[in-house]
């Protein structure tokens, strides 16, 4: 009976190593096994473990399109005024406006088939005139800027920065009677109407600015 029981001590010792090293082994090995039986299951630890079979799975990757935007005439040609007027790069004005350098460069290269059907569209827009369209132009596209960077805009900043904009030498020499000239609410009203600023919220423009550039109002 005692020798019994060392033969099986010594039979479970003797499967207890043999176990080890094969666990051993298969850990050094790490491998996936690629037989005709197990087709794309990963042999490790001395265990069959299912990793799946990718024999004809397909991915689909499928990313949204960016809706593509249509500029008109008009939008056109404000882009690229603002671009002629401002010392700016064409990078820089395309980055303000959101747009790419290519649709920039064909715009100013058509700039004069623009001009030519710029007048038909003109009839589309109302209300008054704006009495000192550079300077709307500038505190427009000041705002757009703005907007790309992410910074509200209060209608007192709008009207500070319109005021600013009236004491520069250019504007000056350009509009001599600006220098008493009011920007009341009424003016505001009418600025922000002119560029369809003004059927939103009225405590700040950087809720007002829809995700594209709004028609620009009689800058030619």
């Amino acid at each position: 009976m005692q020798i019994c029981k060392i033969i099986q001590q010594v039979s479970l010792q003797y499967y207890h190593y043999k176990f080890i090293f094969i666990t051993d082994f298969f850990f050094k090995l790490n491998t996936v096994y690629r037989g005709p039986q197990y087709p794309g299951y990963l042999a490790n630890f001395g265990k069959i473990v299912v990793i799946g079979n990718k024999k004809n799975k397909k991915t689909h990757n499928h990313l949204p399109q960016k809706k593509r935007r249509q500029w008109n005439v008009r939008e056109k040609l404000i882009i690229v005024h603002y671009y002629e007027n401002n010392n700016r790069s064409i990078h820089g004005t395309t980055k303000i406006f959101d747009i790419q350098p290519k649709q920039l460069r064909d715009w100013k290269n058509k700039k004069g088939t623009l001009l030519t059907t710029a007048s038909h569209v003109a009839k589309l827009h109302q209300g008054k005139p704006a009495r000192y369209p550079k300077l709307e132009d500038d505190l427009f596209a000041w705002i757009s800027e703005k907007k790309a960077n992410e910074n509200a805009v209060t209608q007192k900043l709008i009207t500070n920065k319109a005021i600013s904009l009236s004491k520069s030498p250019e504007s000056l020499a350009n509009n001599p009677d600006i220098v008493g000239f009011k920007f009341s609410n009424k003016w505001l009203d009418g600025f922000l109407g002119r560029y369809d600023l003004s059927e939103r919220c009225r405590t700040t423009v950087a809720q007002q600015l829809p995700s594209d550039l709004i028609e620009k109002q009689n800058i030619f």
